[in-house]
Parts: structure tokens; sequence; C-alpha cells
């Protein structure tokens, strides 16, 4: 059985607890879960679903976002390295904690790794996606 996430849209109501943010423009976090899920330890029904860059701006700046997994491909202009450098940039690292890359674009997946290794001490998973 499959278990599905919240999603998020801008224009939503904030959160008021810490969330597990998933960014991906057509994957769900239990498509993902198989490959990598039980190394995380967070199950597909406890992450925030969004779509896109601009949504997931919106939750990044109530600063309760604990975990990030990101995809690098996002269908449109923005990528997964453009949210990276825009929370470097902005100082929205707040409660971060663990990011994850789960893209099935391996260079792309790189560059988001090496980015946030370099302003947040080590601490992101790449996880090249199967799907």
């Amino acid at each position: 059985m499959k278990t599905l996430s919240a999603e998020f849209s801008v224009g939503d109501p904030l959160p008021i607890e810490p969330i597990n943010l998933f960014l991906d423009d057509r994957r769900y976090p239990f498509t993902t879960y198989h490959y990598y899920g039980p190394k995380i330890g967070i199950p597909p029904d406890q992450w925030t679903l969004v779509r896109s860059t601009e949504s997931a701006r919106e939750l990044l700046k109530c600063g309760l976002v604990r975990t990030l997994s990101l995809d690098h491909d996002l269908g449109g202009e923005e990528t997964g390295y453009d949210l990276i450098k825009w929370i470097h940039e902005n100082n929205h690292w707040h409660n971060i904690e663990q990011i994850y890359v789960h893209s099935a674009n391996p260079v792309g997946a790189r560059n988001i790794k090496e980015f946030a290794d370099r302003y947040f001490y080590n601490k992101t998973k790449l996880m090249l996606s199967r799907i």
C-alpha cells in the first residue's frame, strides 16, 4: 500500500511544527523510499511534498524545515541546485539537520551535494534515483 505525504503549494497554510521537505516535480516520497528510505529512517508519510522551488522557499522562510530531499531537474527553468544556492544566499539554513539528493541526474545531483557540503559541513547524502 502506498502512503501519501502532505502536499504543499504557495498559499496553503504554513506548518507550525518541524517538517521534512521533499522537492520533486513528478515523484512522490514513497517512490524513492524503496531505494533509500530505510537508510534515512523517515517514512514516506512524514514528508511534505513540494513541486516547485517557489513552494520550497515559502516553507524554508518559516524556519521549520528539518530535513530536505532534493531533485535536481524540476521540469522548468529552476532546479534543486538553484534552491540550495538560494538557501545559502538568503541564510535559510535555520534548523536543517540533513540534506538528501534523490535526483536521477548524476551531474546535477553531484553539483547540489558539493555546494551544500561547502556550506553545510558535509551533512549531505547523495542518493541517485533509479526512477
